[in-house]
C-alpha cells in the first residue's frame, strides 16, 4: 500500500525537484499562516507547479532547512530543500491555504545499471561544460559519487529547462528515461549557449568577424 499523508500545498509558478535548494520569500497572508503552522508543528509542505491555467497534481515535498529572516508584519524568508515526490489524491479547502491528501511515489527499479551509469557520466560532463561556458568553477569530484537518480535531478534542475520540461522530469518514474532525456536536452542547451557566446563576442568586437590568417 502506498504511503499517504495530509499536507499543506503551496502552488507556485516553478517546479521543485528532489535535492534542489529553493529560497522563498513568503509575503501573502495565507502562505504566511501556512509557513507559520509548518514551522510550529515541524511539518513539511508540498510545492506544486501552477502555470496560471494548469494546476498540476504531482509535486515535491519542501523541507524548511533554515529561516533567513522574519519580519514584523509576518513576512518570512526561508530556504527549503526538495525531498520526496507525491501525487495529490484529495484537496481540502478548510483553512486559508490549501491542504491535500497525497501519495508518495519513486522511480521504478531498473535492471540496466551499466547504461544508466554511462548516461550519468555523460550528464556530469555536460554540466561541467556548461559551467565552463559561464566561466564558473565547480569541483565535480563532489558529485561524481552520487547515484544516477540523484544526478538525473541535478541535471533536471538546470536553468536551461522550461518549467514544463522540469515537470516532466519530476513525474517520470524511470531513471534511465529521465537522465537520457536530460543529457540530450543539455547538449541542445550547450549548442545554443555556444552560438550565443559567439554572437556576444562579435558584438563586443564592434560587429566585425575575426579575420582568417593564412
Amino acid at each position: 500500500m502506498e504511503k499517504t499523508e495530509k499536507i499543506a500545498i503551496f502552488p507556485l509558478g516553478l517546479v521543485l525537484l528532489p535535492n534542489m535548494i529553493l529560497p522563498l520569500h513568503i509575503f501573502e497572508e495565507r502562505y504566511k499562516e501556512m509557513i507559520s503552522d509548518c514551522i510550529k508543528n515541524k511539518t513539511n509542505f508540498g510545492i506544486v507547479y501552477y502555470s496560471g491555467n494548469d494546476f498540476h497534481k504531482s509535486g515535491c515535498i519542501a523541507s524548511t532547512v533554515s529561516i533567513i529572516k522574519e519580519y514584523e508584519d509576518g513576512r518570512i524568508e526561508i530556504v527549503t530543500e526538495g525531498k520526496e515526490r507525491f501525487k495529490i489524491t484529495k484537496i481540502y479547502n478548510e483553512k486559508s491555504y490549501m491542504e491535500a491528501d497525497i501519495e508518495y511515489f519513486d522511480d521504478q527499479y531498473e535492471l540496466d545499471g551499466e547504461a544508466i551509469n554511462l548516461a550519468k557520466v555523460e550528464g556530469l560532463k555536460l554540466l561541467q561544460e556548461i559551467m565552463k561556458i559561464y566561466n564558473e568553477n565547480f569541483d565535480f569530484s563532489l558529485v561524481d559519487h552520487l547515484n544516477p537518480k540523484t544526478v538525473s535531478f541535478l541535471i533536471a534542475a538546470n536553468g536551461g529547462f522550461t518549467m514544463e520540461e522540469k515537470q516532466f522530469f519530476l513525474e517520470t518514474i524511470n531513471t534511465k528515461e529521465r537522465i537520457e532525456k536530460g543529457v540530450k536536452s543539455l547538449q541542445i542547451i550547450i549548442d545554443r549557449l555556444r552560438v550565443s557566446k559567439g554572437i556576444e563576442k562579435i558584438i563586443q568586437s564592434n560587429g566585425y568577424l575575426p579575420k582568417k590568417h593564412d
